[in-house]
């Protein structure tokens, strides 16, 4: 099932589309491209290959199309009108505004994919005053478009998608608990195993601005800091062993897991995929490492 207009309204109290409005100037249109600013996201210190980069919006023709203002007292001006539609084969012009995989993964860097309409209003002022108007049919602008949550025309379904993408790091991911045994104490030169729970999938509820969405935050990777100077290379399980060479008190012991995964939208099964992961560092445990000690036994 797919995420329609009307569940959208019914299902999520979701607010309005945010499409242009009639006496909506195109020159209020934030111009060529939108959200500019990139921001990356990297797990420092580690070999994780984690990054999550805001890309600007595809430059749109047609925007801000106006030969002439009528405020400058000029005789002939135009106004832009424009609709925006997700790539989805039930979409069209006014159409249904639905989600599906295409538009949600034709981008592949968290922007989703879009239709855009144009329609050029040509007015016309009289040497008596008279403003005559000459409404262009609605054109499509060629191929589809990569827009972000920014972008003043991208329907509200649209900013949910680009919302999920951008915060994966933000919706409350549960830093892993560090289980060490044998701990408090563990002896050197033996192997102490040390497991940072489990890999199954975890659904946690958040809340964006315009819906209530489900993250199934899934981990990918875990990087142990095992307190002693040495790290791990990247696991593709929770569990691991590390033998330790020195008698001391080692501080430190953690790890840092790799999140992925998918979400959906209430009223709407679809598992859409997240672009980019998110690390999440445990609270460090300290061990107790000793020398074992040999001991006569008489009989």
């Amino acid at each position: 099932m797919r995420l329609t207009a009307a569940v959208l309204a019914a299902g999520l109290l979701l607010l309005g589309q945010p499409a242009l409005a009639g006496d909506q100037q195109a020159d209020d249109l934030c111009g060529r491209t939108c959200g500019s600013d990139e921001t990356t996201v990297t797990a420092g210190g580690t070999d994780f290959d984690v990054h999550q980069q805001r890309h600007p919006s595809d430059p749109v023709p047609g925007r801000g199309d106006i030969k002439d203002d009528y405020r400058d007292g000029k005789t002939t001006w135009t106004h832009v009108e424009e609709y925006v539609t997700p790539m989805c084969s039930m979409n069209g012009l006014h159409g249904a505004d639905a989600m599906c995989m295409a538009a949600a993964t034709y981008c592949q860097d968290g922007r989703v994919g879009f239709w855009i309409w144009h329609q050029v209003t040509t007015y016309t002022r009289d040497t008596d005053g008279t403003v005559t108007t000459d409404v262009g049919p609605w054109k499509q602008e060629y191929g589809a478009f990569c827009l972000g949550a920014d972008d003043p025309g991208v329907p509200t379904i649209g900013k949910v998608v680009s919302w999920v993408q951008d915060n994966l790091s933000n919706v409350g991911i549960v830093p892993a608990t560090v289980i060490a045994a044998p701990a408090p104490r563990t002896l050197v030169n033996l192997e102490t195993r040390l497991s940072a729970g489990s890999a199954d999938v975890v659904d946690i509820p958040a809340s964006t601005p315009w819906a209530q969405v489900v993250i199934h935050a899934k981990p990918l990777h875990w990087r142990w800091t095992y307190g002693d100077g040495t790290r791990s290379p990247l696991l593709s399980t929770p569990d691991t062993t590390h033998v330790y060479r020195e008698a001391r008190l080692h501080k430190g012991v953690m790890v840092e897991v790799e999140w992925g995964g998918t979400f959906s939208v209430a009223g709407d099964p679809t598992p859409y995929p997240i672009v980019g992961t998110a690390v999440v560092p445990s609270a460090p445990i300290m061990l107790d490492v000793r020398e074992a000690r040999a001991q006569l036994v008489s009989h």
